[in-house]
């Protein structure tokens, strides 16, 4: 956006509604920003459907959007609000639209089918109040410039993972290749008995023959090298290393100028000479080892970029809520904790806490004015507040974390007997993580301040999960919950 106001467009055939919303968006006003005072809004009004279609196209065409369309429902003639609304829609997918209307047997249910998505979609009751109008048009502008900045910062994110997980594929394929090709040369090893010898003295494993007294028949090239030993002081002495047919083991090999190799030795039974024999396949591992410890390096480097990355957005979310600062972090800590008491995996765990460390992103698409109000909310400010989920899961959805970690954003408000939101979810509908996430959400909640009241304490808390233990709340994750706090002594940090 070129200018530091918010684009504002409005519909309607009526000159004095259209003077009212000029004087209500007027470019004088000034609205209070999450960090700074911001000129409001640059108000732009329309008479008919097609004007207002190419007002939008030419603000697309010049990267000018608008933030918030007012359109009337009925206009005389030609095309309705309705229709522009559709059409703006497929241009422009990031517009909130508030359908206007004075007829009450309008069928808003079948215009919101025509404008998806329901989010960015309101209804106003004509005559309006001008300041309910401001007040939507700060709040969804707010919200709408939060969600461009946001995507932005989703964008960086995937870029990360997507850098660090092309560079881990490349690590494996490498393996992979050189397990191939340990196998293929195996395979033709025995292919053919007639040039045996032959591609034993070529191969560039090392190969060992050894009887069934332990000694030394035969030493390649190649063992030879590896062991710093010629045949005539390896031939008739004993093997010395152990050897389980079958299996493929490691040994540490130490040379005569003091250093030492790893080694892979493959034992497999043969007949030597028409005899019962040994054949030891050793291969030099040292710089295949060294490359599985950078593996596990770079694998480390992914987990805490991905660790890096989820607190930046945790912070972020909490920048614009003060008075739950450090509410994402409690939630984390104390979701791992239960986790690992119900006996889920370390990796489990550890997928539960990034999830629970940001499940509530999806706040940073609320005003700021809505977060921090201190009292309790109306039904449209709560309905506001309660799109956070779907708003956290649709910023996190296409990121390829090794975890479920949208899905416990999505469902971390879902209740067991269904009376929870975005979806309503019921029982094991609601994954596992979502459901642990959840507990530890309602114990810190009650247990701390927030805005339009004090903490209640944590016995409170801990007596509303004990009284709907498998109703709302799991109650395997309950129990859990209790033991901490009751046996172990757990508290909230």
């Amino acid at each position: 956006m070129k200018s530091n106001r918010f684009r504002i467009l409005a519909l309607d055939d009526e000159k004095s509604i259209l003077t009212l919303y000029e004087r209500i968006f007027s470019p004088s006003k000034t609205f209070k920003g999450s960090s700074s005072d911001v000129q409001a809004f640059e108000i732009c009004l329309c008479a008919t459907a097609r004007e207002a279609v190419q007002v939008v196209q030419t603000g697309l065409e010049e990267d000018r959007p608008f933030s918030v369309g007012f359109f009337d429902v009925n206009l005389p003639g030609g095309h309705d609000g309705v229709w522009a609304a559709e059409q703006i829609r497929k241009r422009d997918p990031n517009m909130t639209i508030a359908l206007v209307t004075g007829q009450f047997e309008t069928d808003l249910v079948k215009a919101g089918q025509r404008v998806p998505p329901a989010d960015k979609l309101l209804y106003i009751q004509k005559p309006f109040s001008p300041k309910e109008i401001w007040q939507l048009g700060v709040s969804m502008s707010a919200k709408w410039k939060s969600e461009r900045e946001l995507a932005m910062l989703q964008a960086d994110l995937e870029k990360k993972v997507q850098d660090r997980t092309e560079t881990l594929r490349n690590a494996n394929k490498h393996l992979e290749s050189e397990i191939l090709s340990r196998r293929e040369a195996v395979k033709a090893l025995f292919d053919t008995q007639e040039n045996f010898r032959n591609m034993i003295n070529g191969n560039a494993d090392g190969i060992i023959i050894i009887d069934e007294n332990q000694m030394v028949q035969f030493v390649n090239p190649a063992a030879e090298g590896l062991l710093e030993k010629t045949s005539d002081k390896l031939v008739g002495t004993p093997f010395g290393f152990p050897m389980v047919p079958g299996e493929t083991a490691e040994l540490d090999i130490f040379r005569g100028d003091r250093t030492s190799v790893v080694a892979e030795i493959r034992v497999v039974q043969i007949l030597w000479e028409k005899k019962n024999a040994y054949l030891a396949s050793l291969r030099d591992i040292t710089e295949h080892k060294n490359i599985q410890a950078r593996f596990r390096e770079s694998l480390e480097n992914v987990r805490n970029t991905l660790g890096d990355t989820v607190r930046a957005v945790a912070r972020t979310v909490e920048m614009r809520d003060p008075y739950t600062a450090g509410h994402q972090q409690r939630v984390a800590e104390l979701s791992r904790v239960v986790a690992e008491e119900m006996g889920l995996t370390d990796d489990e765990a550890e997928g539960i806490y990034l999830g629970a460390f940001i499940h509530d992103t999806g706040k940073i698409c609320i005003p700021a004015e809505i977060l921090a109000m201190p009292r309790r909310l109306t039904d449209i400010e709560m309905e506001i507040i309660q799109s956070h989920p779907e708003n956290g899961y649709q910023i996190l959805k296409e990121i390829d974390f090794p975890w479920p970690v949208a899905r416990i954003v999505l469902e971390h408000h879902e209740r067991l007997d269904g009376s929870g939101y975005p979806r309503g979810l019921r029982g094991e509908e609601i994954s596992l993580e979502a459901r642990i996430v959840c507990v530890a959400d309602v114990v810190e909640a009650m247990a701390s301040n927030r805005p339009y009241r004090p903490g209640l304490g944590i016995e409170k808390a801990l007596g509303e999960i004990s009284e709907n233990r498998g109703i709302l709340y799991d109650p395997n994750a309950v129990d859990a919950c209790l033991r901490l706090f009751k046996e172990k002594g757990y508290q909230l940090m």
